[in-house]
């Protein structure tokens, strides 16, 4: 596929929602970094945010509906890609 670079994608990629509708996604940079920004896509609608380099986290209004989001590490003129999406599920929550 055109426009992919290679390396590592980003890792160790969380989500949280703290009994709100905005989920906080984080993660850690790619090891050697060399990124140059980062794509963060919420699969619901038509919206994305370009981050910096050194951005570790991202903020996203799911208005309440169950979202998930991708996220690219920008490197030169390619993207590298986490192996799988994250998903905020609001109202749902984890016992321990």
């Amino acid at each position: 596929m055109p426009h992919l670079a290679t390396g590592t994608p980003p890792g160790n990629v969380g989500i949280r929602l703290d009994q709100s509708p905005t989920a906080s996604v984080s993660w850690t940079a790619p090891p050697g970094g060399g990124q140059t920004g980062y794509l963060f896509i919420p699969l619901a609608g038509n919206r994305s945010q370009e981050l910096g380099a050194g951005a570790t986290s991202a903020v996203d209004n799911t208005a309440g509906v169950p979202t998930c989001y991708l996220l690219m590490a920008r490197v030169g003129g390619g993207v590298l890609g986490i192996g799988a999406g994250v998903c905020a599920i609001p109202g749902l929550t984890t016992l321990n």
